[in-house]
């Protein structure tokens, strides 16, 4: 079978000849791949700043129709579409025993498929049957592929705590697949004061003319612009923060807008060894809190619920997104469409 792997020596690439995995263990399952995301993080594998083991597969946002099960699988039949839960933990340690299983040593990144584990940019994947999801007819391989990314924003979205819905200020930083799709979704849930800073003309003119009644739209620079008008200001500001950049600087600049007791979560993945600067007294004396985000401790089940309510509200269209479809064997346009900017996201259509 295909499959798209990397190599520190090769690079990305396709292998042609891979074996086609067979049932090992009474609760597995075989699923013939449909559709595989490109996100930000396969980039950074592509481009050697994310590490993982050679010759892995790539590929977590994933959609595919079972093939084969093993024995004991009670809760998938052959035929049937799943969407496929990347992530898990060891079962057997403190986090995963706190439900945390995202930051589980032998688990979370470890035990993700795309970066410990063979991911499913391959035309067939071994999983688990707890790791899979069955999905309607009338929700699309595509749209199921941003059921993963939706999974990972509503675990940022838990640990934000927003205070109320109506009347918290809520600034998300980023407005590419990431933070377009929490945008999206916090809309729907009827978030009412909601502002998106994005630094890129074409990006805020394709989220101003989706019409959003609650969202504002600014940049970076226009919003440093009110944050300096109001600097002595502590009621100017936002209660809840979600990072969707992973810039460092960004971060760094809008530690400013936090008002006091605010919550500011980084989502975005950051480059390895930077940091930010914090007045601790300010942390203190202001009640301020700031926390990562990773992954999708058990919000996998809620995405896929809440992906199939969008979709039927018509509020999943990928020409929204700035979706652009490929065939794996074109995988390469992706990866490089993705990098140019040209798209916001690429979806692998695999045969």
């Amino acid at each position: 079978m295909k499959a798209i792997k990397y190599n520190k020596t090769r690079g990305l690439y396709m292998e042609h000849n891979v074996s086609i995995p067979e049932i090992v263990n009474s609760n597995n399952v075989i699923l013939k791949m449909l559709a595989a995301g490109i996100c930000g993080t396969d980039l950074s594998v592509s481009k050697g700043s994310f590490p993982v083991p050679d010759d892995t597969t790539l590929g977590h946002e994933l959609c595919g129709v079972v093939h084969k099960i093993g024995s004991k699988v009670k809760n998938v039949t052959v035929g049937q579409r799943v969407a496929i839960r990347p992530t898990k933990g060891c079962n057997s340690c403190y986090f995963c025993d706190t439900n945390i299983p995202n930051v589980c040593p032998k688990g979370g990144i470890i035990k993700d498929r795309g970066f410990g584990l063979d991911g499913g940019m391959a035309q067939y994947i071994l999983v688990d049957d707890v790791d899979v999801h069955q999905i309607p007819d009338d929700l699309t391989s595509s749209q199921a592929v941003l059921i993963e990314p939706l999974s990972c924003l509503l675990n940022a979205w838990k640990i934000s705590n927003v205070a109320s819905k109506d009347h918290s200020k809520v600034l998300i930083l980023g407005g590419g697949i990431g933070g377009f799709h929490l945008l999206n979704y916090l809309d729907f849930i009827e978030v009412k004061n909601l502002t998106i800073c994005q630094r890129s003309e074409d990006r805020r003119k394709r989220i101003e003319k989706l019409g959003y009644k609650n969202v504002t739209v600014v940049s970076d620079v226009s919003l440093q612009e009110e944050y300096l008008k109001h600097s002595e200001d502590e009621l100017w500001g936002f209660d809840n923060i979600i990072d969707c950049t992973g810039n460092p600087d960004a971060i760094q600049t809008a530690y400013n807008y936090l008002r006091p007791g605010g919550r500011f979560v980084i989502y975005g993945c950051c480059p390895a060894n930077t940091f930010i600067k914090v007045p601790i007294q300010d942390l203190t004396f202001k009640e301020k809190h700031i926390s990562g985000s990773f992954l999708q401790p058990y919000t996998y089940g809620a995405a896929v619920e809440n992906i199939v309510k969008l979709a039927r509200s018509g509020r999943l269209k990928l020409s929204n997104y700035g979706v652009q479809e490929y065939s794996i064997d074109d995988y390469k346009s992706g990866f490089a469409d993705l990098e140019s900017r040209k798209i916001i996201k690429g979806i692998l259509l695999i045969d």
